[in-house]
This record gives C-alpha cells, sequence and structure tokens, in this order.
C-alpha cells in the first residue's frame, strides 16, 4: 500500500471540519472545543484511511449539518438564547453606527448644499452646452 503525503489529507479535514464550522449557528469556547474534537477524529481517522473521500467522512461522522444539529442539542436553552442575544446586541449596535454614519453624511452634504445657495443669494446657474436651449 502506497503511503499518501499528509498535504492532502490535512486539506480534507480542514474543508471537512470547515463545512461543519459554517453550520454552527453559535461561536465561542464550546464551539472551539467541539471542533477540535471533530478535527481530531476526523484526523485519526484519515490517517487510519487515507485514501478515504468526503462520502466516507459523511458515513463515518455524519454530514455537516446532522454534526450542527448534535451540536445544538446538547446545549442548554439558557446557553442558546445567551449567544443569540449577544449577536442581537452586535447587529443592533452594527446598525446603530450604519445609521448614524449615514444620517452624518446627509447632514454634511445638506450643509454643503446650503452653503452653496447662499453664496449665489438663491439662484442656480444652469450651464448648457453651445446651441441647446435652456429648460
Amino acid at each position: 500500500m502506497k503511503s499518501r503525503p499528509t498535504k492532502p489529507l490535512e486539506r480534507r479535514q480542514k474543508a471537512f471540519c470547515r463545512k461543519v464550522a459554517r453550520r454552527l449557528p453559535i461561536g465561542g469556547r464550546r464551539k472551539r472545543s467541539f471542533l477540535s474534537q471533530i478535527r481530531r477524529s476526523v484526523g485519526d481517522y484519515l490517517a487510519n484511511h487515507p485514501w478515504a473521500d468526503e462520502a466516507e467522512l459523511r458515513e463515518q461522522f455524519g454530514s455537516p449539518e446532522e454534526l450542527a444539529v448534535s451540536f445544538v442539542s446538547e446545549m442548554t436553552y439558557g446557553e442558546i438564547n445567551r449567544a443569540f442575544r449577544i449577536r442581537r446586541k452586535i447587529f443592533l449596535m452594527t446598525a446603530a453606527v450604519a445609521v448614524t454614519a449615514l444620517l452624518l453624511l446627509g447632514a454634511a452634504v445638506w450643509q454643503m448644499i446650503s452653503e452653496n445657495r447662499n453664496e449665489v443669494q438663491g439662484y442656480y446657474e444652469i450651464i448648457t452646452p453651445e446651441g441647446a436651449q435652456a429648460p
């Protein structure tokens, strides 16, 4: 049996674990611990079965979706609620900063328009190309 270089094994391990990580709705220490455990298990399996592809990994460990469901099912309602509350706070703070930035931008544009109007005493100059008629 030919030995395979470790790079492709590591790539397959990382790819599978990345798919699992993308499906985990909650981050933090618990997620890192879960992913570390999955990474070790997949690495051990690939070391013993170097020709295993993603289909075999799914058969052995379950699909990334199934692993995500098992991760969430091990959590208590309080942990899930707390994690989503933190996400909601981050979203609201980001939205507040974005709205504030838009309001400041609007105020700056309005200020520039007002200053320009005051400089020409309320009149606007319409420049048309030669030969064209003004509206």
